[in-house]
């Protein structure tokens, strides 16, 4: 599978046979542009997941005017095409700059798919991406290409994706693309017409997919090693070569994000029997040499703890095994947050003395989640050696103190000192 993974755009992907199919389907010559890349990510992303089929219905929201609403109904599908309603694109600019659909004739493509088949299968309707409709619901699939950047905030994009979701059917899947902040995992543009997300928005927004039961496609930082993805363009921006651009004063380019809806309703425990043969993939992704495989797991891993309540101890030995073993600051940062997720810890897990062994190595935020997890612990044992512990400067001793005090005292309310 070409796109198996939420992603943004690198040179090789323009080098790969189905992106001159899809740039073709479209009507466009093949060229490094993240816009072409977008749409071809959108495109293969759903034929791969066996969407694009006759029977199927489409959800396009911020269509523009762009020609996937004419491709998809070539393919078979019905397709609902939406776009703000013509004042609110006024008003920020769209209709000006070519990037609005008024009604279902603007995005009508003969060269594409004949007017009858058109005509049949796609329909059109305003859309607020903030506001979704109750009424458009039970689609196979929905996708949207560069627009929810342009909904206010960082927080209001997260969102739409999540009731994104609401549209369709369990198992339908749903691929949007929008502005990814190479430059930057801290500061960036989070309010305003055009926001850029970061690696930790997406994280974020894994997490909480994954907690309510959806299927989020593992998430894939690796930066590409082509010319091409070491140039960053500057307006004006080229119509040829613009895989990265500056903007904002950041460096952009486009990320792919893929996610199946899970089931309507569950029950925890069948919930957790669905997933037996996915967790003995998860828990093997955490020794991957491929660190975004470390981290879709420990997210996946993570929400499981908060969902399942049974058999988890074999979860949360995986996640200690992998934060003993983990070099990248990072991902042992994540696992270690993740193991927090579990509403209990269970004594009966290994490696608690490895990780007392393993603090003054830690980082700040990291020491602090390690630390929290031998406080949950509640081992009396562990106070004494937390004490001996010779920490660098830096290190969050005051957290270390509280600490040691809290084993401390469960040791005395042990012996009966404490009431």
């Amino acid at each position: 599978m070409a796109f198996n993974n939420s992603t943004f755009c690198r040179e090789n992907d323009f080098r790969q046979p189905y992106f001159s199919y899809w740039s073709l389907r479209i009507g466009t010559i093949p060229r490094f542009h993240r816009k072409l890349c977008e749409f071809v990510f959108v495109c293969q992303g759903l034929w791969e997941r066996g969407v694009l089929a006759p029977g199927h219905r489409g959800l396009g929201f911020g269509v523009g005017e762009e020609a996937l609403p004419a491709l998809f109904a070539a393919h078979g599908c019905d397709v609902v095409a939406t776009d703000l309603a013509p004042e609110g694109a006024t008003a920020i600019g769209w209709i000006e700059t070519a990037q609005h659909a008024r009604e279902r004739d603007g995005l009508r493509r003969p060269d594409i798919c004949p007017d009858e088949i058109f005509d049949q299968r796609v329909s059109f309707e305003p859309c607020d991406m903030n506001a979704i409709p109750e009424h458009l619901r039970d689609f196979d699939f929905c996708w949207s290409s560069c627009a929810f950047e342009h909904l206010g905030s960082i927080e209001r994009g997260l969102e739409f994706v999540e009731n994104s979701l609401a549209c369709l059917k369990p198992g339908g899947w749903a691929l949007h693309t929008t502005e990814y902040n190479i430059l930057s995992d801290r500061e960036t543009v989070d309010q305003g017409g055009t926001v850029l997300f970061r690696r930790r928005d997406f994280e974020a927004l894994a997490r909480r997919l994954t907690a309510k039961g959806h299927t989020v496609a593992p998430l894939c930082f690796e930066p590409g090693d082509g010319l091409i993805d070491g140039y960053i363009d500057v307006a004006p921006f080229s119509d040829d070569i613009s895989l990265n651009i500056a903007m904002f004063g950041y460096a952009t380019t486009s990320f792919g994000f893929a996610v199946q809806r899970g089931p309507a309703e569950r029950n925890v425990t069948q919930f957790a029997e669905t997933l037996r043969d996915d967790r003995t993939q998860v828990t093997a992704w955490l020794l991957s040499h491929n660190p975004d495989e470390r981290r879709h797991a420990a997210l996946v891993i993570g929400a499981w703890l908060r969902m399942i309540d049974v058999d988890v101890q074999s979860l949360q030995q995986a996640l200690m095994d992998a934060i003993l073993v983990e070099n990248e600051p990072e991902l042992l940062e994540l696992e270690l947050r993740s193991l927090l997720e579990a509403p209990s810890l269970l004594g009966s897990i290994h490696g608690w003395q490895a990780l007392l062994h393993r603090l003054p190595m830690l980082g700040f935020d990291a020491a602090c989640h390690a630390l929290d997890l031998l406080k949950r612990n509640n081992d009396p044992s562990h106070a004494a050696l937390l004490y001996a512990v010779d920490c660098p400067p830096g290190f969050p001793n005051e957290r270390r103190a509280r600490t040691i005090a809290s084993l401390r005292r469960q040791y005395l309310r042990g012996t009966h000192i404490i009431a």
